[in-house]
């Protein structure tokens, strides 16, 4: 079984990135993540994403769950004056950057429909091609 470079968990199914010639894979969701993260309810400064590699040991421990996490795994960090500060491994941000996911989408449907005065009985959506009429 293969495991994902960024979250040390095994690829057994649904879609990765790999590279073959170095054997490096990524499950689809990890690749995906977004390269910065911010959300004050886990530290109140904005993170950046990091491999962890050339960290100091300390540095590979989450400050969130407390877990020591594998040399070389994803973590969401804060680095000032060039030294560690604070790392969140991806396993306690992605249900974050998940809620965050759904809540922009939600406020983008609000975008593509309306109410309007002019036609209160139904809501209006944005169409996005002349076709849909």
């Amino acid at each position: 079984v293969i495991g994902c470079n960024a979250c040390d968990k095994p690829i057994s199914s649904g879609f990765a990135y790999a590279c073959t010639k170095c054997r490096y894979v990524l499950h689809k969701a990890c690749a995906q993540l977004p390269p910065t993260f911010n959300d004050p309810s886990i530290y109140h400064h904005p993170l950046t994403l990091s491999d962890m590699k050339n960290k100091d040991s300390r540095s590979r421990q989450c400050d969130v769950c407390r877990i020591r996490k594998t040399p070389g795994v994803f973590s969401y960090i804060f680095i000032k004056d060039n030294k560690y500060t604070f790392a969140a491994c991806i396993d306690c941000c992605v249900t974050r950057i998940a809620l965050k996911a759904e809540a922009d989408a939600i406020k983008e449907e609000a975008k593509i429909k309306v109410q309007h005065e002019g036609h209160p009985h139904h809501t209006l959506s944005l169409q996005l091609r002349p076709a849909a009429f």
